[in-house]
């Protein structure tokens, strides 16, 4: 971006942030510049970091890409729980919630029992 900057200072451009009142041909406005884009740089080079550390954790805890860190997997019996508590006549919301599923989680379980039926 510095680099840009001085190029086009070189053939006469000004480049101007009517935003934040920045203009390159002013001393303050390029020590802006500078600023901005190195705190750009570092919050990108900061994410990349943050990424990778996840990426180890994740191969450290043999977890697969995609796949959450930590959250405990729901077992079949907790859905079926929620299943017979709607067939009672409970809200497929209270079901869910009574047997700590996602109401998602039990909609999907009756959307594969009627497509099996």
């Amino acid at each position: 971006m510095i680099e840009l900057a001085d190029d086009l200072h070189g053939q006469g451009v000004t480049i101007v942030s009517v935003g934040e009142g920045i203009r390159t041909d002013q001393a303050l406005g390029r020590m802006m510049m500078q600023l901005f884009s190195l705190l750009a740089e570092w919050e990108r080079t900061y994410i990349i970091e943050r990424i990778n550390a996840g990426i180890a954790k994740a191969k450290k805890f043999g977890t697969r890409s995609g796949q959450a860190i930590g959250r405990p997997r729901r077992t079949g019996r907790a859905v079926s729980l929620a299943l017979k508590l709607i067939e009672e006549g409970h809200s497929h919301r209270d079901a869910a919630g009574i047997a700590r599923v996602s109401k998602s989680s039990v909609v999907r379980a009756l959307q594969r029992e009627r497509a099996a039926a």
